[in-house]
């Protein structure tokens, strides 16, 4: 029994591990083929993992306003980071600067695009407790900075609708007063909008009775309601001003917590409740603390004292004035007391800040000769006050198209070592402005100059003679701009740097068909340009939306007549073309119009219900990413008149017609930018038109394509084929077919012992 079952063991098992082993094998041969995919099917976030670009490996920053400490150990600290930007720069060429050595010997008027380079003038320098500048015809103390950095000084928070990064808080000089007031008006006898307290009478609140709970409250008081006035005046005599005016959104900020003094333990505060959207407001004690600097405190003139908002909680009927000298205060104050100076203080938005300058001389703007370049170093060294030079959207400059140049191109400027002028063309500059100019040198060790090159402007558009005599060679940023001077005591505006804008008053698609040709030169309304198109049989309107100028910031519009005087939003279009006019005007950015007719032919040939529907032979199929592919309708060639995908025609550049009933075969170009996915084409006949032609875009498949052949069980429907791409399947069932012939063979090996060993 043993021999017997030793045989039938051996002729069991040899064919059974001959059958494991070759499944084996063909286990490890398919398993890698089926788990290893190349980079064309990786999801994209794998594939660019390492090629994505570093986010911190940008470009030279725009240069930040600076801020100097006033004390002498802030002073230390701003000349050391001064001195570690410095190197930076100088270690770090900007944005477009080249590494090469300075040319001397480089054309005098080389004028050039430079693309991606955001142009900022960096010439903002303002020194807390130091600097003096000119604003609506006062002179201010700059008491407070925050440039983009920790608040140096008097700096409240603007409030919330404000969008400023860059401010200043400035105080009114000694030398400039608004005048005096009481801190609240009161008098021995009644008098009308008034309430006695303690024996007198004192104001109202505007539009209450009385409106306070104690009479040297803030709000609503005599001192506050000239603070508004005051604001108010600014904007009716010098709108643009009060612009850059940062409404404060609070007045208690800096009052909650007051200083304590003496040993009754008086704490100074504003009184009553807080005051919103105030543009002008007084000093709070903590705040005139803070400054620190009794030349900056001290209010020369003909007043000895300014009042204060806060007072000490103690003494509800007075007030606190600082006194002229800067370094003393009186806590107890009568608040009807009508000497007393005003001293406004406000936060100024500098975001829009392009830079300061003297305020006259030979060097200010204001005063500067024309064509004379001026070395923008001097104004640093300047005396002070300064006036500061702001963006107004409101002045406009553009420089006539050159060449190539694009719409928002800062312009690069390249001064030899010769004598020489440069003549700029410009366009829509503000009429009675100037025209001015900053010349930013790219190298940090080089100079910068200022140049007033036209004044009095009396025509938009015109030409400009940059002088450029005496200036250093090297390699510059040009900043063109109308300018607004306003004298010795305000603030002076410009426009933004002027840049190229483009003439481009072309078509490209209307309804997203290409314009291949135009016949005549369009010129005005009587002499448009004329071109003809066909839509699909489906299309039965064209709108603006349709109708894309080829310069982006060009802007077109449609009219319904050929006079070109009656806009419209879409026009209807008729079956046939002998209708279906669209008239439209195109304005450059430049400003000058091209108009067009366009015939636009809806075909729907016999009326539409007599329309031939041609059946589709082969389908386009499906494309895996490389070659032409074509289809074929059952319909004569010489009746063809176009081919649609939807409702858009699609461009006879992208496909060809062949003989052989219809064949139509579409480029490569023209199809691997489509996304993957079915696709609807018709093919238009003079006669009528096909059913749909089936497009199925399938980069993962890796088969060759499958042609869909009408039949019907598949008639336009692609997954009906009678063949498919099978490359894959075919890997995955061999696979799974050889899994499971391996199962089967290890079971029945199994069985046949366990049934020996019962016979055994």
């Amino acid at each position: 029994m043993s021999k017997k079952l030793n045989a039938l063991q051996k002729t069991v098992s040899k064919p059974v591990v001959l059958l494991l082993s070759l499944m084996l094998v063909a286990t490890f041969i398919f398993i890698p083929t089926l788990v290893t995919a190349d980079e064309s099917t990786m999801p994209a976030e794998i594939i660019d993992e390492e090629a994505a670009p570093d986010p911190g490996a940008v470009g030279a920053e725009d240069a930040e306003i600076e801020a100097v400490a006033d004390d002498e150990t802030e002073e230390v600290v701003a000349a050391d980071e001064a001195e570690e930007a410095a190197a930076e720069e100088s270690a770090q060429p900007l944005i477009g600067e080249s590494a090469s050595p300075a040319k001397a010997d480089m054309p005098i008027n080389t004028l050039a695009e430079e693309v991606g380079t955001q142009v900022t003038s960096g010439f903002v320098s303002l020194t807390r407790n130091s600097t003096q500048v000119v604003f609506a015809g006062k002179t201010w103390w700059v008491v407070g900075t925050n440039f983009g950095g920790p608040v140096q000084g008097i700096n409240p928070t603007p409030a919330t609708a404000s969008t400023s990064t860059n401010r200043a808080t400035l105080l009114l000089h000694k030398d400039t007063p608004y005048g005096v007031s009481p801190f609240r008006y009161g008098q021995k006898g009644a008098f009308e909008n008034s309430t006695i307290e303690g024996g007198w009478s004192y104001a109202n609140n505007p539009g209450e009775n009385p409106g306070w709970a104690t009479i040297n409250e803030y709000k609503g008081s005599t001192l506050q309601v000239t603070m508004a006035a005051i604001a108010d005046a600014i904007a009716n005599s010098s709108g643009k001003e009060s612009g850059r005016i940062i409404t404060r959104n609070s007045l208690k900020e800096d009052d909650n917590l007051g200083p304590v003094y003496g040993s009754d333990s008086r704490t100074a505060y504003m009184m009553g409740p807080d005051v919103t959207d105030q543009k002008f407001w007084p000093l709070s004690f903590q705040e005139w603390s803070n400054i620190n600097n009794d030349a900056v405190r001290s209010f020369t003139g003909d007043y000895y004292s300014f009042w204060l908002r806060s007072t000490f909680h103690y003494n509800n009927g007075c007030g606190i004035v600082a006194y002229s000298n800067g370094s003393q205060f009186w806590d107890n104050a009568y608040i009807d007391y009508d000497s007393t100076g005003i001293r406004p203080a406000f936060i100024l938005d500098l975001d829009t800040a392009i830079f300061t300058s003297p305020t006259s001389g030979a060097i200010s703007p204001d005063e500067v000769a024309l064509q004379t370049p001026v070395d923008i170093a001097s104004w640093s060294a300047a005396a002070d006050p300064k006036k500061i030079t702001f963006s107004d959207p409101s002045l406009t400059l553009s420089l006539s198209p050159v060449g190539t140049q694009g719409v928002g191109e800062d312009m690069s400027l390249t001064i030899g070592s010769g004598s020489g002028n440069v003549t700029l063309s410009y366009i829509k500059a503000t009429l009675g402005k100037r025209i001015s100019c900053l010349l930013v040198n790219k190298s940090s060790s080089g100079k910068s100059y200022y140049e007033n090159l036209a004044t009095d402007i009396s025509s938009s558009s015109d030409t400009v003679t940059l002088e450029t005599t005496g200036m250093d060679a090297g390699d510059y940023t040009l900043q063109l701009f109308t300018e607004e001077v306003n004298g010795a005591d305000k603030s002076n505006f410009c426009s933004a740097p002027a840049a190229f804008e483009s003439d481009d008053a072309d078509l490209t698609t209307i309804a997203g068909i290409k314009i291949a040709t135009w016949s005549g030169e369009g010129t005005s309304g009587t002499s448009p340009k004329t071109a003809s198109i066909t839509v699909a049989p489906t299309k039965e309107s064209i709108s603006l939306a349709e109708i894309v100028p080829a310069h982006a910031n060009a802007v077109a519009m449609l009219y319904t007549d050929s006079g070109f005087t009656t806009t419209t939003g879409s026009i209807d279009l008729a079956a046939g073309s002998a209708s279906n006019h669209v008239y439209i005007a195109v304005t450059a950015e430049a400003g000058n119009v091209l108009y067009y007719k366009v015939t636009v032919d809806r075909p729907i040939p016999g009326g539409g219900d007599d329309d031939n529907i041609y059946p589709v032979i082969k389908h386009f199929g499906a494309w895996t990413g490389d070659g032409t592919i074509d289809a074929k309708i059952d319909a004569p060639a010489a009746k063809f008149l176009a081919l649609y995908r939807g409702e858009a025609q699609v461009d006879p550049a992208d496909y060809k017609v062949a003989e052989g009933s219809t064949i139509i075969t579409l480029t490569e170009d023209y199809v691997k930018v489509f996304p993957e996915g079915t696709h609807s084409f018709v093919a238009a006949y003079t006669d009528g038109y096909s059913e749909d032609i089936i497009l199925k875009v399938d980069l993962t498949d890796a088969s060759t394509g499958t042609d869909y052949i009408d039949d019907d069980t598949n008639v336009g429907d692609p997954s009906k084929s009678g063949s498919s791409d099978t490359s894959d399947d075919f890997g995955i069932g061999l696979f799974s077919g050889t899994f499971i012939l391996a199962a089967a063979g290890l079971i029945a090996c199994a069985t046949a012992r366990r049934r020996l060993g019962k016979h055994a």
